[in-house]
Formats: C-alpha cells, structure tokens, sequence
C-alpha cells in the first residue's frame, strides 16, 4: 500500500510530569517545557523536527487540559482542533488510543506517528529519514517501534532484544524476541557486548485501523471505552465530558504492556541518531555537553576545587563552590536546591512522591 504524505499524522505525548528531573521539572512546569539548552524546549524541538515531514494541520498535541495553557505558550500556531485532551492521565495505551478515535472519519489507513515530547535527538535529518522508512514499514500493516544502539551500559532504560530480519514492503525490520525492563548493571553490560540489544525509545508507527484492531483484541476494556467515543472528536473541550467518566475508570497501563508485548505485528527498526530520553538528571551527561574538566555545569557560576565527574546547574549570577566532592548531582532552583550521587538519580522520583503527600511540602513538587 503506497502512503502520500497527506495520510500521515503526527501525535506528540505531551503529558507527562517528568519527576526524575525534578527540581528543574515541576507539576507547573514539565520536562517538556524546559529551555534548559538553548532558546528552544524540548516540546519545541519535537514539533519542528516534523517540519518537512507533513503539513502543521497534521500534527497532534496529546495531553492535559492543565497543560494547554503552557503548551499553547509555547506553540501558538497550533490550533486548538489539533490538541487532544486526556480528561485524566491513564498511560501511554489508553492516550494513544484516544489519539486513534480522534482520527476517526477520515481514511481509517491513515499512518500514525508517536513521539514523546520531552527526549533529546541530535540529527534532525536522521530522525526524519527513520520515520520516512517507519512509515513505509507500517504500510504493509505492521505495528512499527524504533530501536537505538546503545552505546554505553545503561541501567536506566528498557531494551529491545532483536530477532529476525524480515522484509517488507520496500524496505525491511526486525522481529522483536523480548522486551526487557531497566536491568541490571551486569545485564547492561551483557546487552552491549551483544549487539543484539537496543534501547526502546518509546516512538511507534503504524496504521490507525491495524492499531485498533490489534487494541479490540489484546485490549478489549480499553477498546470498549474508545467505541463509546469512537464518533467524537477530542479536539474541544466540550467533547471531553462524553467520556470522562468511563476514560477516568481505565486501568493506567504503557502501550509496551498492553499491546506491544502481545502483538504479532511488531516489527522494530534500527535509528541511526542520537537519542536519550532525559529520564533522568544523570541522563545530562549523555547529550554530550561541554564539560569543565570533568564537570558538567549549566548556567550556574561555578568555583571548584578538587571536584570531579558532578553535574551542577544553577540559576543566572548564583554562585555555587564546590571542595572534594565527586559523582554529584547538584541542583539550585529559587525555591529548591538537590544535592544527590549520580547513582542515585532514578530515586528523585522518591522525593517528589514525599512533596506530593505533604500539605506542607507540596508547593515544591
């Protein structure tokens, strides 16, 4: 099946919280909203990146009517008809299926694109040439992911183990022996050396009307609330109530769990761009940015001695001085300062759940 460039539409997950780089990403503030780099956040970053790609009426907006406000800040071209409200956070499965009924009334062989918002990407021009190709795989009815070669021994994401190679429409992929959660040291280790092993970056492609078949069979609840709404078209806020309440009743759950692990149609591509998910702060030293020695430090006014391998970020003209520490985290916001191991780094989620529970702590999270 030929795809046009009219048939293929972009949704970008943009509702996350972010809470392992906390406590530069806050519940007002997301990840994703983040000029942490440069003039541009990473939400930004996403929906130019599509640029070239399809036309802007094709891109989707998935998150949060608390959100909107933010993101409409940020991207003011997009209209309101192209953002698609959760009436309640669910997981990545149940978004992505309110994304599939949002499409429903055009061509049911329409290609979707899912993205997350807030990850770093170094080669625009690569990504768009993976997607191009992902795209074309998906044609032929396959549900499509993305792998990225490791190149380090990564504890803190999930892995794809490659199987077989299999060709399909005019291009090829590979079948998807396993999928294997954050492992241990050791089993990092084990992945790389394998070169059988590849991140599991969390983009998807693939034909909305084989989306939703493969979610009728291997996920019939969630199915069945989609088919409630399946006439109405998220794009207003008045369009939500329709389903909030059935929505809200949904088992949280990945689309990994849901579908992925559990499909036959799963077919992975290997990318070849930079990638890390920003999951966490110790993830900064992945995106290869300029170190001081052997110091990554952002914004902050930096005096150090005897200080090796720390990430320090400070706000503008606040001076943070550093003696004999090494492998720290050190981060200073206006109203909250973190001072952690880098091994440590996946736990911050740990002190944003304390901030939450607490009355009077909860400004802070």
């Amino acid at each position: 099946m030929k795809i046009s460039r009219n048939d293929v539409f972009i949704f970008i997950l943009a509702g996350g919280r972010g809470t392992r780089f906390w406590p530069l990403s806050r519940k007002g503030r997301p990840k994703q909203f983040l000029r942490i780099f440069n003039s541009q956040s990473m939400l930004e970053k996403t929906y130019n990146r599509f640029k070239g790609i399809v036309a802007s009426k094709q891109i989707f907006i998935i998150t949060s009517s608390a959100q909107l406000k933010d993101i409409k800040k940020q991207l003011p071209q997009v209209p309101l008809k192209n953002f698609i409200l959760e009436p309640e956070p669910r997981g990545t499965a149940a978004a992505i299926g309110l994304a599939a009924a949002c499409l429903k009334g055009k061509n049911r062989q329409n290609v979707m694109v899912i993205v997350p918002a807030d990850q770093h990407i170094t080669s625009d021009k690569i990504f768009r040439t993976t997607v191009k190709r992902a795209v074309s795989l998906a044609s032929s009815g396959n549900l499509i992911t993305i792998g990225i070669k490791p190149t380090f021994a990564a504890t803190g994401y999930g892995y794809l183990k490659f199987g077989e190679r299999v060709k399909s429409a005019s291009t090829y992929g590979y079948k998807v022996e396993k999928f294997i959660e954050k492992p241990s040291l050791a089993k990092a280790k084990r992945f790389l050396s394998s070169g059988s092993y590849y991140f599991n970056c969390g983009m998807f492609v693939w034909r909305q009307d084989i989306f939703l078949d493969e979610i009728k069979t291997h996920m019939p609840s969630l199915a069945k609330t989609l088919k409630i709404s399946g006439e109405k078209v998220f794009s207003r806020e008045k369009k939500i109530k329709s389903i909030s309440s059935n929505y809200k009743k949904l088992k949280p759950i990945s689309i990994d769990y849901g579908l992925m692990q559990k499909t036959k149609k799963i077919l992975a591509i290997k990318a070849g761009f930079g990638w890390s998910d920003l999951g966490s702060l110790k993830s900064l030293e992945e995106i290869g940015l300029k170190k001081q020695k052997s110091n990554i430090i952002i914004n902050a006014l930096s005096v150090s001695d005897n200080t090796d391998s720390c990430i320090i970020y400070g706000e503008k003209n606040h001076l943070i001085a550093t003696i004999g520490v090494s492998g720290l985290i050190i981060i200073q916001t206006p109203d909250a300062t973190l001072v952690a191991k880098k091994e440590e780094a996946q736990k911050i989620k740990k002190i944003v759940d304390r901030l939450t529970g607490s009355k009077q702590l909860t400004k802070y999270a």
